[in-house]
């Protein structure tokens, strides 16, 4: 069963040897240095768990950040990876949540710490709302909210962290990140916030899409309802022109969904209250969304494996495909090839991705395998949103299975290990990229993970 929220990310002792069950590995392409297609890349970092960062001097290339998940992450124009915080290992000490930024630039294969504490634990300086400052800082945080404007600007709603008091919990505060400086933008500078009928409560790990405009949607997560009462959520909320407006779903935790007749798009649909869901924007501008932990429709709580499509212009879901029931195994079929009764398992907390012609990447996860056991993945899936079908790409249909870090450059021998809460994202030339997670390492031993990985379709 998959951890809590609270318990997910802040555990005191993650890294305990794991039996590994029979591992079928399904990774094409041949053994070569460079960026072979289909094939993994090892680029960086430790093969080891629970490693700690190498800060060096702010604003200069050359560090390494320490192991973490669920950082916050977004990418520039230039394909680069900008992280804040997560739960994870900073310059020293045990593992906690953390604050500091940091960029990795895909062109020189460098990070550079931009900025932050190199400790764990610490509190907001939140300044004056509305104005930005270079004293202004979010507090550290986990499973925040994330997602990048039309003029390049980071955003950063909630998550689960300190506040400006260093009261730990829920946050409900909106940030913006420009020109090197933080704005505090609204929401409540104090963790455990309840949703209200114009704003959103505080919440970690809910599903965010951008639209066409350029605005914010969001969807459940865990947090606080309308009752100050804290839960799975499964209310829709759109971001725009500064103002919060709710579009549907319910503002009561654990609420119920309605899937509907599947492939039939209603308004009357709507996807159960889920948080750790993965999400994605296809070529047409429609939002997908898949799996989390979550109420699924006979009321239980756990993982799940449905696929949803919203049209953010009829303001209509579609349950396309997977159970509406908890649990699901994953159906394999054979690797690299689409079949109509493909479906990955139920899971939350992977790491997606969309390419350049619309298709969704899924990646990990906590969730279930072919065998219907439940713990960390490395299954690599894609969606074709032309065909509707399901390929199972990579990885292996078992759980716990260990990193293969077999040398630098893509090489048919490497294999990432199985995680979930890794930080993802898809440069310009198409490549996808992730870093660390909670999973396992060659060892394999299970822990929080700071290695890079790349992988070209």
């Amino acid at each position: 069963m998959l951890p809590s929220s609270k318990s997910l990310i802040r555990r005191v002792a993650l890294c305990a040897a794991v039996c590994l069950p029979l591992v079928v590995s399904a990774c094409g392409g041949s053994s070569s240095s460079g960026t072979a297609a289909n094939v993994w890349s090892f680029d960086g970092g430790s093969t080891t768990v629970n490693a700690l960062g190498s800060y060096g001097t702010a604003g200069t290339a050359g560090g390494q950040p320490g192991a973490r998940a669920q950082a916050a992450s977004w990418h520039d124009a230039s394909g680069r990876l900008w992280m804040f915080g997560g739960n994870g290992y900073a310059a020293s000490g045990g593992a906690g949540e953390l604050a500091d930024l940091w960029r990795y630039d895909t062109a020189t294969s460098q990070w550079t710490w931009v900025a932050g504490p190199s400790t764990t634990g610490t509190s907001g300086v939140y300044g004056t709302q509305g104005s930005s400052a270079s004293t202004n800082w979010p507090g550290a945080r986990d499973s925040a909210q994330t997602w990048t404007d039309a003029a390049g600007n980071f955003w950063m709603y909630g998550g689960h962290g300190v506040d400006a008091s260093g009261t730990s919990g829920m946050l409900g505060d909106l940030w913006e990140y420009s020109a090197g400086a933080w704005t505090w933008v609204g929401g409540s500078n104090s963790a455990g916030t309840a949703t209200s009928a114009t704003a959103p409560g505080a919440r970690s790990a809910a599903a965010t899409w951008i639209d066409s405009s350029g605005n914010l949607w969001m969807f459940g997560g865990n947090g606080f309802d309308s009752n100050d009462k804290q839960g799975p959520l499964g209310d829709l909320w759109e971001y725009s022109g500064g103002k919060w407006a709710l579009v549907g779903g319910s503002t009561l935790a654990s609420a119920a969904g309605n899937w509907g007749l599947q492939g039939q798009a209603a308004s009357t649909n709507v996807p159960s209250a889920r948080y750790g869901a993965a999400s994605w924007v296809d070529s047409s501008g429609h939002f997908w969304l898949f799996g989390g932990k979550g109420i699924d429709s006979s009321g239980k709580l756990g993982q799940l494996g449905d696929l949803w499509e919203f049209d953010p212009t009829t303001k209509s879901w579609t349950w396309v495909s997977g159970s509406a029931l908890a649990q699901a195994i994953g159906v394999y079929g054979t690797s690299s090839v689409s079949l109509s009764g493909n479906t990955p398992g139920a899971r939350a907390y992977a790491t997606a991705w969309s390419d350049a012609n619309g298709n969704l990447w899924m990646f990990g996860g906590y969730g279930v395998d072919a065998y219907g056991v439940v713990a960390p993945l490395n299954d690599l899936w894609e969606y074709s949103t032309s065909t509707g079908l399901w390929t199972w790409v990579s990885g292996s249909n078992a759980v716990n299975a260990k990193g293969s870090y077999a040398g630098s450059g893509s090489n048919s021998a490497n294999a990432a290990g199985a995680r979930y809460g890794a930080t993802g994202w898809i440069d310009s030339s198409g490549r996808l990229w992730f870093f660390g997670g909670a999973g396992l390492d060659a060892t394999p031993t299970l822990g929080d993970l700071n290695d890079l990985w790349s992988y070209t379709p």
